[in-house]
C-alpha cells in the first residue's frame, strides 16, 4: 500500500516469527504486533508520555 500510495519507508524488521512488525516512515514509527508480543514488549509503559492518536476506519484501505 505504501508503494501504491507513494510513502515513503526509511526502515523495517519484524522479528522470526512475525509476531512484531515495525515500520520507520521518518517522523513516525508503526509497531505491529500480534496481542502475545505486545503484552510481552509493553510499549505502552515505555512510551506512556508519548502522544496517542487514534486512526478512524477510513484511513484503513482494506485490500
Amino acid at each position: 500500500m505504501c508503494k501504491k500510495n507513494k510513502i515513503d519507508i526509511q526502515h523495517r524488521e519484524h522479528d522470526e516469527s512475525l509476531r512484531w512488525i515495525l515500520v520507520d516512515f521518518f517522523d513516525v514509527m508503526l509497531h505491529i504486533f500480534l496481542d502475545e508480543a505486545r503484552e510481552f514488549y509493553n510499549l505502552e509503559y515505555l512510551w506512556n508520555t508519548a502522544k496517542k492518536i487514534k486512526l478512524g476506519k477510513d484511513l484503513v484501505e482494506k485490500s
